[in-house]
């Protein structure tokens, strides 16, 4: 059996910063961003680690699905 692979996206927080996450993620990076600084009341992951420079940074090898 194939394993499906993982699928990603690129975000855009509210000050202009981008991530790029898991796209099953994107409701809970919408909540984390919206914690806000101090994430007040917000108890899941940090997206820190994925932010980027920005998409003209990202380089793809063979980026079509077979």
């Amino acid at each position: 059996m194939k394993k499906t692979p993982k699928r990603w996206r690129l975000v855009q927080d509210g000050d202009g910063h981008w991530y790029l996450i898991r796209s099953h993620e994107l409701s809970l990076f919408g909540k984390w961003e919206a914690a806000g600084p101090y994430w007040e009341g917000y108890e899941g992951p940090s997206f820190h680690q994925f932010r980027i420079d920005g998409p003209q940074r990202l380089t793809f090898e063979n980026p079509v699905e077979e």
